[in-house]
């Protein structure tokens, strides 16, 4: 109980103990808790410090009235404020103990008492405390859990997870992150609760996927995670009752970790892998665009992610229908970009694409189709990005055209000739035009 944590002294941390000391000195008792005490035992820095208090709401506030502090009503009537300094934020929350809980809410008291405060947190390596001197308060092992690499809940697993049906997923958070193993007490609570993700929201479950699936794992990280069934109850919607071409699904998904593209595209490209395994499973048809976008706006993703996910799904699919030339190859990263954004293709579907094709093993035509892409874009991705030099304003006041039926024809015309190269200046656009048949009126 007396050990010290590994110090990672930053500015942020300096803060933290500031504002503790002020609670000090106003009479109350204060302690870092959960899991920046857990970090600082792990020696990784924490990203936010967290302070429990005796002092209730009201209390916290009066004591951070004036500068240099200001308080924010983040979670007042749940006892929790949060205090800037030097625009750092530190969350303080009172003592507390539950008194009654329905699966997604509890109803709690203040309280003056850590152990009871401890009693009612989640796991047992977030239920520790670390006074101003650096001291650790363990009263349910974590420290010993951590160093077992041991991921156990707080008392008895089935009454930790029915007071909030949600740690269900941020077990898996945390035990995904950070490698450790359970008790087959623990895994047996988490399969016979499972279902009561039913009656949490998308939204705060969305929020825990993402965390889940935002940094790289392996196949066997994902081992428990999918035993107990949680897996099939988040992903239901885009479950498949064959394994398809991924000769197993929990590899091709950790297979994304190793793919190049960012931290933060995570999450959207290994729900994508998921969606490909199972269209794959059954027919390169089973997803279209209409049925994509209702699934996953049933699961809550942001407009961004649900086009980023259709065009890695449909995009993969169409990829061998692109015909060898450099219009179409341009048109296809133009599309690319309309749903993932700028330069999308280089930093997000090129590899993305690369990688599904290698971890499929199969597909040749794709993997043809993408080096033809690659190649067009490095070499002629200046026309793609360049304003065209003819514009339909243009074209009115040189062909007198009343009627502007056709003019999206001609600039589509005129887009994919200069694409091809087939012209550069405006007056070559204009020579083009008059020869050629698709247009006569223009001759």
């Amino acid at each position: 109980m007396a050990k010290s944590a590994n110090s990672y002294v930053t500015s942020k941390f300096e803060r933290a103990k500031k504002v503790i000391q002020v609670l000090l000195d106003h009479g109350f008792q204060a302690m870092l808790v959960g899991g920046c005490v857990r970090d600082r035992l792990l020696g990784i820095e924490p990203k936010d410090y967290d302070v429990a208090t005796d002092a209730v709401p009201t209390e916290v506030e009066r004591v951070f009235s004036g500068r240099p502090y200001k308080t924010l009503r983040t979670g007042f009537e749940h006892g929790t404020l949060t205090v800037v300094l030097n625009h750092d934020l530190i969350e303080i929350t009172t003592l507390r103990a539950d008194v009654e809980t329905d699966g997604r809410r509890a109803k709690v008291v203040f309280g003056h008492d850590f152990q009871d405060d401890s009693a009612r947190r989640d796991f047992t390596i977030n239920a520790m405390y670390e006074d101003i001197h650096g001291k650790i308060f363990d009263f349910f092992d974590g420290q010993k859990h951590l160093k077992e690499k041991k991921l156990l809940f707080v008392g008895d697993p089935k009454t930790r997870i029915k007071e909030d049906y949600l740690r269900i997923l941020r077990f898996f958070r945390f035990q995904i992150r950070l490698g450790f193993q359970t008790d087959q007490k623990t895994l047996k609570a988490l399969a016979e609760l499972k279902d009561g993700l039913s009656s949490i929201s998308h939204e705060r479950i969305l929020s825990e996927v993402t965390q889940i699936f935002s940094c790289q794992h392996t196949a066997h990280s994902y081992e428990d995670f999918w035993k107990t069934g949680v897996w099939a109850v988040v992903f239901k919607p885009f479950m498949a009752s064959n394994e398809g071409i991924f000769k197993d699904l929990r590899s091709s998904v950790a297979q994304v970790s190793q793919f190049p593209i960012s931290e933060t595209e995570q999450f959207v490209a290994k729900l994508s892998v998921m969606i490909l395994h199972t269209g794959y499973g059954e027919s390169l048809d089973r997803w279209r665009e209409s049925v994509l976008f209702e699934k996953l706006k049933d699961f809550k993703l942001s407009k961004a992610q649900i086009k980023k996910i259709i065009m890695s799904v449909l995009g993969l699919q169409h990829l061998k229908e692109i015909r060898a030339t450099t219009s179409a190859a341009l048109n296809f990263i133009n599309t690319c970009e309309t749903f993932g954004g700028q330069d999308s293709f280089k930093l997000y579907f090129f590899p993305f694409w690369s990688g599904v094709i290698t971890e499929l093993k199969a597909f040749l035509p794709e993997q043809e189709a993408l080096d033809h892409l690659y190649k067009t874009e490095k070499t002629y991705g200046f026309r793609r990005k360049a304003k065209l030099p003819v514009s339909g304003h243009d074209l009115i006041k040189i062909f007198s055209l009343e009627s502007h039926e056709s003019l999206g024809d001609i600039l589509d015309f005129l887009k994919e000739t200069y694409y091809d190269g087939v012209w550069v200046k405006p007056s070559e656009a204009i020579d083009l035009l008059k020869s050629t048949k698709k247009f006569p009126y223009l001759g």
